[in-house]
């Protein structure tokens, strides 16, 4: 069959939810449904980005996207964007 990815039940996790096998990339994985905490899941690292770049602090990333403090600092520190001060100088 063309365009049809063989995926397979590869036992289960410690934490207890499903593990999956792909036979085309194989690849392990747990389906983004199961995964209970947001920070394992593959989008919040562009949705963290985004919102640090739109000027939400961190403590507002981490209670809105129920993820940890540790899991926004690492997108941060592993981020290669620039972030630039809106003046050049300011006021002491």
């Amino acid at each position: 069959m063309v365009g049809f990815v063989q995926v397979l039940h590869n036992g289960i996790k410690s934490y207890g939810k499903q593990n999956y096998f792909c036979k085309d990339c194989h690849k392990q994985f747990v389906h983004h449904l199961q995964l209970t905490y947001k920070g394992c899941q593959s989008y919040i690292d562009n949705k963290i980005r985004l919102m640090l770049v739109r000027g939400c602090s961190i403590a507002d990333i981490v209670i809105l996207e129920q993820v940890s403090k540790g899991k926004v600092l690492s997108v941060l520190a592993n981020s290669n964007h620039q972030i630039k001060p809106r003046q050049k100088h300011y006021n002491t």
